[in-house]
């Protein structure tokens, strides 16, 4: 006599059969869902984008870290991730986004070493701040308004230091001849400065980086 296969017996197959079918396409979906969401690099780029524009930093700086990621060689993907860091007052990981453009040496180096001066103020690191500070003028960077007025600097203002690498002296006892000689130095900054269009060129965040190629 042959044995009588139970409904129940049916359904646990059935079951099991499915539970596998499942997991393929969950396995599947999964798969194609990392290869998509910004499925291709240039819609990576336009989200980091938008992003920046709308000013919501946080996401912007995830971004344009999945962007580096991707292609680690081009300055300005690693200029925005530094500022887009720097903006969500994320200081600390700022700081070798910033070296990396000056490693590249993309746009005015100078500029990224001031702002890394800047991000070390700010953490109120006050050695590494005045170290990169006098580097960035060491390197070209010649603002001195910029960097006397920046409130980003304001922990340094009273280190004998920084007033010496800003030229922010009391003349009050200095010779006439010592002024005269710091005026033509000042003078000569700031005209430089002018000249080469820096400040315009390299601000802490300009989203007409957007357009910049």
């Amino acid at each position: 006599m042959k044995k009588m296969i139970r409904p129940r017996f049916f359904a646990l197959v059935l079951a099991i059969s499915l539970a596998g079918c499942y997991r393929q396409f969950a396995m599947q979906s999964t798969s194609a869902q990392e290869v998509s969401p910004a499925s291709s690099f240039a819609e990576l780029w336009h989200l980091a984008e938008t992003k920046t524009a709308a000013k919501q930093w946080d996401e912007a700086a995830a971004l344009w870290e999945q962007v580096v990621r991707q292609n680690p060689v081009d300055v300005k993907f690693w200029r925005f991730l530094a500022q887009t860091r720097y903006q969500a007052k994320n200081y600390r990981n700022a700081i070798p986004a910033f070296e990396k453009v000056i490693e590249l040496r993309g746009g005015f180096p100078s500029g990224a070493a001031y702002n890394i001066a800047c991000c070390y103020a700010l953490l109120g690191e006050k050695e590494p701040a005045l170290r990169w500070l006098e580097k960035s003028f060491g390197m070209g960077f010649r603002d001195l308004a910029r960097a006397q007025t920046d409130t980003d600097l304001q922990s340094l203002h009273d280190d004998p230091r920084f007033q010496k690498i800003v030229a922010l002296i009391d003349t009050s006892r200095m010779s006439r001849e010592r002024v005269g000689a710091m005026t033509w130095r000042c003078w000569r900054a700031k005209s430089s400065a002018r000249a080469t269009l820096h400040s315009a060129k390299y601000p802490k965040l300009s989203l007409t980086l957007l357009s910049e190629s």
